[in-house]
């Protein structure tokens, strides 16, 4: 019978050698009774490998001679290859800077663990630890989620045999506050006149803040009556679904044609060129000013509630979720999407209760 034969190669990342190199032993030289491919630091560690498994014919346990992969080390590597992405304009350079804050949190914990070595137990034990710190359920849950992608990435690229995990830690519901079409209105009256086709573009299309600040004339067909989220320079949409028309309204496109002026950018800060930066102020003042209220506090109502109050309005009619999700810029199927959908939902229910309410008053009255 012929003798399995230990086979050495450079190991490849993307069609580029990375310096490291792979050795790939057959099942009946190991002790897990597996092929293996550990990875060594380079050819003579290899050959080394090789020879030693081969002349000895001795079953060998391939852990110890694998180099340690500890988190700085593969955060290094990992970050090369989200680089490319970011030359590439796979990736923002904001989320990768974010990605990398999450990773800090992580190799902290971590210290010089060999991520081999690696269990669910240090996944809870760093969720615990994150908590009684006193950050949130979404914090918690985004920083290690961003360390299993690390960690998908390290089993496709050989640094790790597999992928470690862990349940997410609870995040309460949370039911934001809407704005009611009533309510919309004040805010717009109470506004500078030179931020109202800014403020009612974000409610009546649902965009995103950053979308809508780098909205440019060469995207907007006053005519036909659309604008389209698309790549402008540097800046790209937080997804590839975010690329998307939006619908004007007739009252809409009018204030637009009004305001149009010489800058490429459709709205622009107050020297009237550069695009528009912030109207957070000015916002937060007209809202005081509609004096908006939730029972006995006030609303909490930002820039940002604009665009879950367009989802909300939406749903309300009867848009369907799926072309909801179009006009959000929502990946299809998205739970972010559904979430409007549920509180419409609970509004309907209580509206129904109240119904079963008065029926059953009605009957007990003599």
């Amino acid at each position: 019978m012929r003798t399995p034969e230990v086979r050495i190669r450079a190991h490849v990342r993307d069609g580029v050698p990375t310096g490291r190199w792979v050795v790939d032993i057959p099942p009946g030289f190991t002790l897990s009774g597996k092929r293996e491919r550990p990875l060594v630091e380079d050819e003579l560690s290899a050959r080394r490998m090789k020879a030693r498994i081969e002349g000895g014919n001795v079953r060998v346990e391939t852990t110890s001679a694998a180099p340690v992969v500890t988190m700085p080390r593969l955060t290094e590597f990992w970050m090369e290859d989200e680089m490319a992405k970011v030359k590439a304009g796979k990736k923002k350079s904001s989320s990768l800077e974010t990605n990398l804050h999450q990773l800090q949190q992580v190799a902290a914990y971590l210290k010089n663990l060999d991520l081999k070595n690696l269990t669910s137990r240090h996944l809870q034990d760093y969720q615990g630890e994150r908590r009684a710190k006193g950050m949130q359920p979404e914090t918690i849950n985004s920083e290690v989620g961003t360390f299993i992608q690390v960690q998908n990435w390290a089993v496709e690229t050989g640094w790790l045999e597999k992928v470690v995990t862990t349940t997410r830690v609870p995040v309460p519901p949370k039911r934001p506050d809407v704005l009611t079409r009533a309510e919309y209105l004040r805010v717009m009256a109470a506004l500078p006149e030179r931020l109202r086709p800014l403020i009612r573009f974000l409610a009546e299309t649902g965009c995103r803040w950053g979308e809508a600040a780098q909205m440019r004339w060469e995207n907007i067909d006053l005519k036909e009556g659309w604008a389209e989220v698309a790549l402008q320079g540097e800046w790209s949409p937080k997804t590839a679904y975010s690329l998307r028309r939006l619908y004007l309204s007739p009252d809409l496109m009018s204030e637009l044609r009004a305001q149009r002026n010489g800058s490429p950018y459709a709205f622009t800060g107050r020297d009237g060129v550069s695009p528009v930066t912030t109207a957070r102020r000015a916002f937060k003042s007209a809202v005081e000013k509609a004096a908006i209220m939730r029972g006995e506090r006030r609303a909490r109502i930002t820039i940002k509630t604009l665009r879950a109050s367009f989802a909300t309005w939406a749903a309300e009619i009867g848009v369907r979720e799926r072309v909801l999700q179009d006009l959000l810029g929502h990946a299809p199927g998205s739970r972010v999407t559904r979430r409007h959908y549920e509180q419409v939902q609970s509004g309907i229910a209580k509206a129904d209760a109240a119904k079963v309410w008065a029926k059953l008053a009605d009957g007990a009255r003599p």
